[in-house]
């Protein structure tokens, strides 16, 4: 054997395949191998989980059966210093047995995570119950940590406790932090803060650099307790003193962020790169955010999905959410709603805080599966249970517009008012809109310019979006369109998906930037493919009027039709207004729209219009009541609508209401 082919990664086989099976065959009656480790840092549990690996790899590989391999063969290792390579310097030999609970233990870490064997959730499952029944005190939590997430059995809280606290008996230091855990999430138990404080802590006293981790993460993140980001730096610090792998990816979120230390991305960039190169599972999600949204990097979608795939594979809860949110935005990867889905129902299973907000909104949306405002609504509650704080905005949503529940303005409020609290970067603009448009609150102006501020200030799209309409219309501020065109921008940038469309408007009307009606239409489709609602009705204008594209009312049809099927209402007051220009200014409208005739668009218009107006379209009204009196013949109907109409302050309708003498 090479001298020094084991100094790499742990789990990375000292041997290649060909030289394995090689070493097999030709030593088929006995084998004989010694195995060297030069790291200084191994220590000998890290030298028997390698061999562990070693070993099974040689026995797939051999053409004898188990049992006469493991009859046949005899394997030891041994630990030198990298400044003493000298074989016969290294004379404690450490044999290993295949029968020995420790041996079955590893053997089943490898085929639950896939190190150098294919991954076997099921084998891994027989090896860690075996090697229980051999007194192992690791596999009780390892065992528990399968019944935890679900993997190779059915997901099973109670189950993994059970298994947990049969570790703690048998002395495993790490069962405190995986029962911590559980009381951290309220996973099979009530959630409580304190008990998985306390256990973390009884972690730490018994030298867990785990322990300190997760006790770190609780400071960091204010779970239970009151944010201290020195505290939480502190425990970072120690546990990556002590070997941990995930501690440099959470230290370098504090650098990304600038929790507690001065904002440096690069410091960032390096602890999750150390942290990946330790076999970290969150380290490589959070290089995959930097890659995803181009911080300190260039934007990469492809690297983003390759690092959160890695981190998928090594078992992080909250990669799985990650990689959906790709697919559902198509970015790096095909867009693939359903793909979107089975990932947040899989991040969901593995314990992520994020997932049923993620999984609630393709519900809401109607995007990948049927739309379902109960089953939202279901979804961010279990949200807000987990403690995602924009799980509350999304709830205070569906409040404030009436989706899947009674409209209730004051609920909605309380909702965005306790998100803010936590911290949510999206919930000032959920309240920003209220007081702008004066919804169980007085209409301010000023106090929804100040939300919307916030929101941007934290990070939030939406807000900057809401906060450039404001500039764009003049409400509460001077008519500013570059301001408005900047704060659009970069809206876009963090990924909302009305930006484009607002943005598409301003060079669709020259407004603050040059006319360019090529490019409004390019703004236009990329808020379409990022399901913006009011994306496919502005292109529809563009091929109805013939701006910028030729004229083209069927194609417009469609896109209107789009914009319905997203739950505009605006989209469904075009569409009607379209069917009832046809009908009454074309008397052969075949070369346009052979589906639009006489009396039948008048009706289709109406059934357009109803449905606008319930999805709370006031000028709708106006039009409705303008259909019955032209075209409809019903003079009653077209003076209630249009009372409607005035009593939603329509500004014409009181004029138009005398004009006709209602």
């Amino acid at each position: 054997m090479q001298e020094g082919r084991s100094y790499k990664t742990l789990f990375d086989t000292v041997f290649y395949r060909s030289e394995l099976k090689a070493a097999v065959q030709a030593f088929r009656d006995r084998l004989q191998v010694k195995i060297l480790f030069t790291h200084p840092a191994i220590t000998s549990a890290d030298m028997h989980a390698a061999t562990s690996v070693i070993y099974e790899r040689a026995r797939l590989l051999s053409p004898v059966s188990k049992l006469k391999f493991q009859e046949t063969t005899t394997w030891h290792y041994v630990g030198c210093g990298q400044e003493d390579l000298s074989l016969r310097s290294c004379q404690t030999l450490h044999l290993l047995d295949p029968n020995a609970a420790t041996f079955l233990h590893n053997l089943g870490y490898v085929y639950r995570y896939g190190f150098g064997v294919a991954r076997d959730f099921h084998k891994a499952r027989q090896l860690f119950e075996l090697s229980m029944q051999r007194g192992s005190d690791r596999s009780p939590a390892s065992l528990g940590s399968m019944y935890h997430e679900g993997q190779g059995v059915s997901q099973d809280f109670h189950k993994a406790k059970e298994l947990y606290e049969m570790a703690i008996k048998r002395g495993d230091v790490h069962a405190f932090i995986m029962l911590g855990i559980l009381y951290e999430r309220g996973e099979g138990v009530a959630r409580d803060f304190q008990k998985a404080k306390e256990l973390y802590e009884i972690g730490i006293e018994k030298g867990s650099a785990a322990a300190h981790y997760s006790l770190g993460s609780m400071y960091q993140y204010g779970r239970g307790i009151a944010h201290d980001f020195q505290k939480a730096r502190e425990h970072f610090e120690t546990a990556m003193a002590k070997g941990d792998a995930e501690a440099p990816s959470s230290l370098g979120s504090m650098y990304e962020f600038g929790q507690g230390v001065a904002k440096d991305v690069k410091k960032a960039q390096e602890l999750y790169e150390m942290g990946i190169e330790m076999g970290s599972a969150a380290a490589p999600c959070w290089l995959g955010h930097m890659y995803s949204r181009g911080v300190g990097v260039a934007r990469d979608f492809q690297k983003a999905r390759e690092l959160f795939e890695l981190g998928l594979q090594r078992g992080w809860y909250r990669a799985a959410t990650n990689l959906g949110f790709l697919y559902q935005n198509g970015q790096g990867v095909a867009e693939d709603f359903q793909k979107a889905k089975e990932l947040y129902e899989l991040a969901m299973k593995r314990g992520d805080d994020l997932a049923p907000t993620a999984l609630a909104f393709l519900y809401e949306s109607g995007r990948g599966v049927a739309q379902d405002f109960r089953r939202a609504k279901e979804l961010y509650e279990i949200g807000i249970d987990r403690g995602d704080r924009g799980a509350r905005y999304a709830l205070g949503h569906l409040y404030q517009y009436g989706l899947g529940v009674a409209r209730d303005f004051k609920k909605a409020r309380e909702l965005f008012e306790l998100s803010m609290q936590e911290g949510d970067a999206t919930a000032p603009f959920g309240l920003g809109t209220m007081y702008q448009f004066g919804q169980g609150v007085a209409k301010d102006f000023q106090l929804a310019k100040d939300l919307y501020e916030m929101g941007t200030e934290r990070g939030g799209s939406a807000a900057a979006c809401s906060l450039g309409s404001m500039y764009y219309f003049g409400n509460g501020v001077a008519r500013d369109f570059k301001r408005a065109r900047e704060l659009f921008e970069l809206s876009m940038r963090r990924g909302w998906s009305r930006a484009p469309t607002n943005l598409g408007f301003l060079y669709q009307n020259g407004q603050g930037v040059a006319e360019d009606f090529q490019k409004a239409k390019e703004l236009y489709e990329l808020g379409i493919k990022r399901g913006d609602d009011l994306a496919p009705e502005s292109l529809g204008h563009m091929y109805r009027d013939g701006l910028g594209v030729y004229q083209d009312w069927d194609k417009a049809k469609e896109l209107y039709e789009m914009g319905i099927e997203r739950g505009s209402a605006e989209a469904a007051a075009s569409l009607a207004h379209m069917y009832q220009t046809v009908a009454r200014d074309f008397k052969n409208p075949a070369p346009y729209s052979p589906f639009m005739q006489g009396a039948a668009a008048f009706h289709k218009a109406k059934e357009l219009y109803e449905l606008a107006i319930a999805r709370g379209s006031t000028s709708a009204m106006w039009y409705l009541a303008l259909l019955y009196k032209n075209d409809l013949s019903s003079d009653a109907l077209a003076c209630q609508w249009m009372g409607k109409a005035k009593e939603a302050w329509e500004a014409q309708a009181a004029g138009q209401l005398a004009e006709w003498r209602c």
